[in-house]
């Protein structure tokens, strides 16, 4: 996927992560496996560290 199809940024702690519209259903289900194993491990992550970690997302 060329860079300009994904947009990601991070800071102060944040991570930000943008898909275009227009990629082809192959790779958004590539896209959505890897952010939903990401998004996995980083619930896993809360369950010991809770008191510093928050996940919130969203889709726009």
């Amino acid at each position: 996927m060329k860079e300009e199809k994904l947009q990601y940024t991070v800071k102060d702690g944040y991570l930000k992560v943008s898909i275009s519209e227009d990629i082809n259903e192959q790779q958004r289900k590539k896209v959505s496996v890897v952010l939903e194993t990401m998004i996995v491990g980083i619930e896993a992550l809360l369950e010991d560290y809770s008191e510093y970690l928050t996940l919130e997302y969203g889709e726009v």
